[in-house]
């Protein structure tokens, strides 16, 4: 009996432990917070980092903030033709970016800004198994402005140098203010510029928060991805190689997101789904090192544009149209 009791006292103990776990992971707004909203492994912030420069181009860099929305429904995206009554208020996870164009001014003269995201791929792209890429990029010009946009994708060896360009051939990062071990210490959590919030030299823009505040009766999270205080070990070194990989060479495809070029469907909704023919790429190299396209490790991900504007990307895939099974999804969970 006495085995019994305490038995159930530690069965207790655990549930509560589970529950305030549970309670915890809650908190964030960026993991789940209803039992309906599922995080799309295409929409995950986490795997992105800002982008650095796209080599020989030359524009203005404007500002990207980007964040995992919350504040759609399956009602809002998909046609009400493909959902069950029971489906229409489950939350559908997307990854909204606000794009802001360059502060640089100069009267009477029009000029495009860029700016986009980047991630290391676990698994490297093999072209050789792919017949297309599908974007699809949800639209609501009731809501956010209709402003012309050009969205870049680049596949392949990508210049990891995002933080500040050209300043160092060494990787800006967290790691090693304390100890160099791959674990975040206590006092390495100051953002990229090393340097803690209030001291002289510190990067005014780096300090990150979940705070949400409203827009237009939408959420938005202005600093969301900062990297000093977010409980993640932040650095250039995308594929952890120990150095700060420099080199482009990479494929390279481009398509306006107000353009029939490659759309493919347009639902009621305005989800707008693109099909990029895979051999229409151009190559980008900074040497004479060709693009292994059966060994594709980074992906990019970039806009143009004149005027502050959203782009909501639902998902971003390679396909394989013989094997769909056996297509590539890019954005990892």
């Amino acid at each position: 009996m006495q085995n019994q009791v305490l038995k159930t006292s530690i069965a207790g103990k655990i549930l509560i432990i589970i529950g305030i776990v549970l309670i915890c992971v809650s908190c964030d707004h960026e993991k789940i917070t209803s039992h309906t909203y599922e995080i799309d492994p295409y929409t995950n912030r986490f795997n992105w980092s800002f982008a650095s420069k796209p080599y020989n181009i030359d524009l203005p860099k404007g500002n990207i903030n980007y964040f995992m929305s919350q504040d759609f429904y399956k009602i809002d995206v998909y046609d009400d033709s493909l959902l069950a009554s029971n489906e229409e208020n489950d939350k559908v996870g997307l990854l909204r970016s606000r794009l802001s164009p360059s502060p640089i001014a100069i009267p009477g003269f029009i000029y495009n800004s860029w700016s986009g995201l980047m991630q290391y791929l676990d698994e490297p792209i093999n072209m050789s198994e792919v017949d297309y890429i599908e974007c699809q990029i949800l639209g609501n010009a009731d809501v956010f402005p209709v402003v012309p946009v050009t969205m870049h994708i680049d596949i392949g060896r990508i210049n990891e140098d995002f933080y500040r360009q050209g300043v160092s051939t060494v990787a800006d990062m967290e790691d090693g203010l304390v100890t160099q071990d791959g674990i975040l210490d206590g006092e390495e959590d100051v953002g990229l510029d090393r340097i803690e919030n209030g001291q002289p030299g510190d990067d005014p823009d780096d300090d990150y928060s979940n705070d949400e505040i409203m827009v237009n009766g939408f959420e938005e999270y202005p600093e969301i991805n900062g990297t000093e205080r977010n409980n993640r070990l932040d650095t250039e070194d995308l594929n952890y190689n120990g150095m700060l990989d420099l080199t482009n060479s990479y494929i390279h495809y481009v398509f306006d997101l107000d353009s029939d070029e490659y759309l493919h469907t347009i639902n009621s909704k305005g989800l707008r789904t693109y099909r990029i023919p895979v051999d229409i790429y151009e190559i980008v190299m900074d040497s004479n090192i060709n693009p292994d396209l059966q060994n594709l490790e980074y992906l990019r991900i970039w806009f143009e544009y004149q005027e502050e504007t959203y782009v909501i990307l639902i998902s971003l895939k390679f396909e394989d149209i013989e094997n769909r099974s056996n297509s590539t999804e890019i954005i990892k969970p």
